[in-house]
């Protein structure tokens, strides 16, 4: 796997929010819109991994406060992810 590059990860920022750095191999964001999954297709990475395993921030900050965290529906973002070639997983 090549790494990621900073560079790559400060165009992202314009189309995922709070995107950083983990480690080399990893970065994590916020939600990003169907533009974002391209750019980040166009950087390098090869999977999408939605933790809260709802489509909105709503849903986030909904689980956050302790409230169960709804499911709405992820079939557009998978969809996007698999049409450029790269892994979903909720």
């Amino acid at each position: 796997t090549v790494p990621i590059s900073v560079e790559k990860v400060q165009k992202l920022r314009s189309v995922i929010p709070n995107v950083r750095i983990v480690d080399e191999h990893l970065i994590r964001g916020g939600q990003p819109e169907p533009q974002g999954i391209r750019a980040l297709k166009d950087a390098g990475v090869q999977t999408i991994v939605n933790l809260c395993g709802g489509s909105s921030l709503v849903s986030l900050f909904r689980r956050n406060a302790g409230a169960s965290c709804e499911a709405p529906e992820l079939a557009e973002e998978r969809r996007l992810s698999q049409e450029v070639g790269m892994n979903f997983v909720t």
